[in-house]
């Protein structure tokens, strides 16, 4: 399985920092059908 991470509305790529106060989701990415 695998999952997106946004932080504060875009998505975090993996070099981001995340910083306190920051607004994170995580939205799960479903493959197939």
């Amino acid at each position: 399985e695998s999952a997106i991470a946004k932080v504060n509305g875009k998505v975090a790529l993996e070099d981001d920092q995340i910083k306190d106060g920051d607004y994170v989701e995580v939205i799960p990415v479903v493959s197939g059908g």
